[in-house]
């Protein structure tokens, strides 16, 4: 069963406005994503009455290197977080899903993990495994990693992907220009092909890191632009942001597809094992109450 919210408000931002003007798992070591799972949904919250929305719950990362995506900022509410992408694109939908964190052993969680804010209907599991079904390729999919209890959840990481038909594709040149322009000088730039594959990274303290050898820290390559290709975190790792560009289906000078992740590593980590452990109290809290409750006398 997939539970769904009509999200309304502005029309569509432009290609530069989205992606270079205003815009833009986990396991503690490693995380993947799949399609919609059954267990844990519900519906996203209310449209907002006017735009631009007011950010209620600043995250306390955001002094640090601009990390944004579309407004959206590693570490604010999922609250404040629907309330800009209400007014980014009057067509989101939202489903939630809630297998994206893995769980710690033994310990059975029901916690919404992955929020997915689309403008189509999005391909069953099924139909992710090659039959039926194509996610149509102009279109936007925004997928939210989310911590804490259902109405108190926090973005953790924000995942992009926006697609462009034959006809409608910007320059790569404008991309690029867009990305940089708003990110800085990145930590690595590889090229294969048509494609582009850019990150920056940073350590906790907001520096960034410009040594991309094996001996040292990881960081740059701990996240996967593609939500579904799965990332790992790192505790001294800081913000890290993630893109993955695709070149035009008949022109290189073109892009038909951008996908970019953006996280703060240690702030991942550490509000993910926050949640689990209170989400542990909790739970034993629970069922000490109920065995207080229950029967002391059996015959044997």
């Amino acid at each position: 069963m997939q539970t769904k919210s009509l999200i309304s408000s502005l029309a569509l931002s432009a290609c530069l406005a989205a992606c270079g003007g205003g815009n833009e798992q986990p396991s503690m070591s490693e995380a993947g994503a799949g399609a919609i799972s059954d267990a844990t949904q519900s519906e996203a919250k209310a449209a907002p009455v006017s735009c631009p929305p007011e950010i209620s719950n600043p995250a306390s990362s955001f002094d640090g290197p601009v990390d944004d995506i579309l407004g959206i900022k590693p570490g604010m509410s999922l609250e404040d977080v629907s309330e800009i992408l209400a007014c980014h694109n009057q067509s989101f939908t939202a489903e939630f899903d809630d297998n994206f964190f893995a769980r710690p052993v033994g310990m059975s969680m029901e916690a919404r993990e992955v929020a997915h804010y689309t403008d189509f209907e999005r391909c069953s599991e099924y139909d992710l495994l090659g039959r039926d079904c194509r996610e149509p390729r102009s279109r936007e999919h925004i997928r939210l990693a989310l911590t804490g209890f259902e109405g108190e959840e926090q973005v953790v990481g924000i995942w992009r992907m926006r697609g462009w038909d034959m006809g409608e594709e910007p320059t790569m040149e404008a991309i690029l220009s867009g990305l940089t322009g708003k990110y800085g000088e990145p930590t690595e730039v590889k090229n294969s092909g048509s494609r582009r594959m850019i990150t920056w990274a940073f350590d906790p303290r907001g520096r960034l890191i410009k040594d991309t050898s094996y001996s040292g820290p990881g960081c740059h390559r701990n996240v996967s632009a593609r939500m579904l290709d799965g990332s790992s975190f790192e505790t001294q790792c800081g913000s890290t942001i993630e893109v993955y560009i695709s070149g035009g289906l008949e022109n290189d000078l073109l892009v038909s597809a951008l996908h970019i992740a953006s996280l703060n590593q240690a702030d991942l980590v550490r509000a993910r094992t926050a949640f689990e452990e209170e989400y542990a109290a909790r739970d034993a809290a629970r069922q000490a109450e109920e065995a207080a409750s229950s029967q002391t006398e059996v015959d044997l």
